[in-house]
């Protein structure tokens, strides 16, 4: 093999993984990280608190909802927001 012909076959090669890491890229599952539990989870399961955008599992988000619910705790603060004594209202961003 020549290497003309190696270095068109490299190219070939080359421009064949670039594509498939685009398409890998945008294939990918999003990922997030629960901030109650800290799991690395798949977007599918994601629940998010507006306003503030906070992102939990569902799991755990059903969780604390009933514990606030079983408390008479209403309405339902963002469980991270509650811990930043500087929020006036917590869930706003």
């Amino acid at each position: 093999m020549c290497a003309a012909e190696q270095q068109r076959k490299f190219d070939e090669e080359d421009h064949q993984l670039k594509r498939q890491m685009h398409d890998l890229k945008y294939t990918a599952p999003d990922m997030f990280e629960c901030g109650i539990c800290f799991d690395q989870l798949n977007g599918d399961v994601v629940a998010e608190v507006e306003p503030c955008g906070h992102r939990f599992c569902r799991e755990c988000a059903k969780n604390y909802a009933v514990s606030e619910v079983k408390g008479h705790r209403y309405p339902i603060p963002c469980p991270l927001c509650m811990g930043d004594k500087a929020r006036k209202d917590p869930g706003d961003r």
